[in-house]
């Protein structure tokens, strides 16, 4: 699930989670289609193609693009340059993978999985903030409603996919 730009969250309300040192997250169902506004149309950003096509993603990710429609969720959010993210859930990286080359240099990934997800993923997430180009991603694993999630900066989007 992303959040876009501009949401308004509160804990009061039914799906709120607690995401730590006083950010509330409103959970609500996303779908990356165009039918939710028609007359926007689904456009990537120009270097979003050589990223998805990046030989250095695994092609398990790369399979995986056919059924997650990374473009049209990352055209409807308008996730670009400059945007501090969060990918709550990461699982093994597929959106961390995606997000940091799309939003660097000035942008910042917040990334990490929950006690239950790091039982499955804790090896592949590992690896992945070992590799050189995702040494700025900065890890926040714990209890989701615990997240470690920045207080000093105020985020542009976050993603949450448990797929």
């Amino acid at each position: 699930m992303l959040l876009p730009r501009g949401s308004t969250v509160a804990k009061s309300r039914p799906g709120a989670a607690r995401a730590g040192r006083g950010v509330s997250l409103r959970v609500a169902p996303c779908y990356a289609s165009n039918r939710l506004h028609p007359t926007t149309p689904v456009t990537a950003q120009p270097d979003l193609d050589a990223i998805l096509a990046d030989a250095s993603r695994p092609q398990q990710d790369r399979d995986a693009d056919a059924g997650r429609h990374p473009k049209e969720v990352i055209a409807f959010f308008g996730v670009e340059r400059g945007d501090n993210v969060a990918d709550l859930l990461t699982g093994g990286g597929y959106w961390t993978r995606i997000l940091v080359p799309l939003v660097a240099p000035a942008g910042r990934v917040y990334a990490g999985n929950n006690p239950f997800f790091d039982e499955y993923f804790k090896e592949a997430f590992d690896a992945l903030l070992a590799e050189p180009a995702f040494a700025n991603v900065v890890p926040i694993d714990g209890a989701v409603d615990r997240v470690a999630l920045p207080a000093e900066a105020s985020l542009d989007a976050v993603i949450m996919v448990n797929a």
